[in-house]
């Protein structure tokens, strides 16, 4: 399927290749006439014969066939075409844990017992199978389920929404772009965080977890309250935080924070520090660090992951 929409798009790109070849050099060239008016005086004019027309021609089939590649190229906007502002992540393009239940005990009496306790362990093997794929995919879709584990569309579906109604995944683009993740991750803890500390300041209106801005830059959530738009990014400590790192991150979150358009902007960096031993570290290179954000409300978080555990915990 991929190499077929690649192939149209290969012919499409040739063929409008060819054609602003022909727009360029097809048309006859300006012609120049004199025109005599008196014996002592010429006038003389220039006829551009369609070139001014062929040439917009040519012009519009070569921007044609660079839009044509505009995702490949990571192309916003050109001219009147432009993308969506937000567009959410795929499953191969998010950054960035196992549970399950027990089967029933016991030895079926009959066929329809053995068949009900068959179900109920092949239903419970699934679910435990789908927790396990976010050990190798931090984010997956009802595409990834329904391939890892063989079955349908639509039992994939439904098994991920039965995880999530038990709170085990939580589910964002829901309906268009439906990406899946873990609850307990530590970006949808920190996330969680954040969106309270969102709520203290202001009602929250809306709320997008792991989106694209403008199809180029990646945000983990953006939180849109009253006037104000919060654009939020989780990275993650293990070692030692240095200076360089945390002004690279600071610049990226800015990067995407110019990029919305709002009245008031609030930029948030959350650092999930993994051990709390790192802690206090980290706290005193973060008050060290300074930084000019502009007209942007720069925020940095220094939180600990066994902390955001105990209070989902609680």
């Amino acid at each position: 399927m991929n190499d077929k929409r690649y192939r149209i798009r290969i012919l499409l790109t040739v063929l409008c290749g060819l054609i602003a070849y022909c727009a360029f050099s097809l048309p006859p060239a300006p012609q120049s006439v004199a025109i005599k008016v008196s014996p002592e005086k010429t006038v003389s004019t220039t006829l551009d014969n369609g070139s001014k027309f062929f040439e917009w021609v040519g012009l519009l089939f070569l921007a044609l066939s660079v839009w044509i590649w505009r995702r490949e190229l990571k192309l916003t906007g050109f001219g009147p075409l432009s993308g969506e502002p937000l567009e959410q992540q795929t499953p191969e393009g998010f950054r960035k844990d196992d549970s399950s239940s027990p089967p029933s005990s016991g030895v079926p009496k009959d066929v329809t017992e053995a068949t009900s306790q068959m179900n109920r362990e092949e239903h419970e093997a699934r679910k435990k199978s789908i927790l396990n794929l976010f050990k190798k995919h931090h984010a997956i879709n009802v595409a990834v389920v329904a391939r890892d584990l063989g079955v349908t569309v639509h039992t994939a579906r439904a098994l991920l929404f039965i995880l999530m109604k038990e709170g085990s995944v939580r589910c964002d683009g829901f309906p268009r772009s439906a990406l899946y993740t873990l609850t307990s991750s530590p970006e949808n803890l920190a996330l969680d965080h954040i969106r309270a500390v969102v709520q203290s300041e202001a009602e929250l209106e809306s709320e997008r977890r792991f989106v694209r801005v403008k199809r180029m830059h990646e945000i983990d959530g953006v939180f849109e309250a009253g006037d104000t738009t919060y654009c939020a990014e989780v990275k993650y400590i293990r070692q030692a935080l240095s200076p360089s790192k945390l002004d690279d991150w600071l610049l990226q979150l800015l990067t995407v924070a110019k990029e919305l358009r709002a009245s008031r902007l609030v930029g948030i960096l959350a650092l999930v520090v993994f051990e709390d031993s790192h802690m206090t570290e980290v706290q005193r290179t973060v008050q060290q660090f300074t930084y000019d954000a502009g007209n942007i409300d720069l925020r940095i978080l220094v939180l600990g992951k066994s902390e955001l555990e105990r209070v989902q915990n609680n």
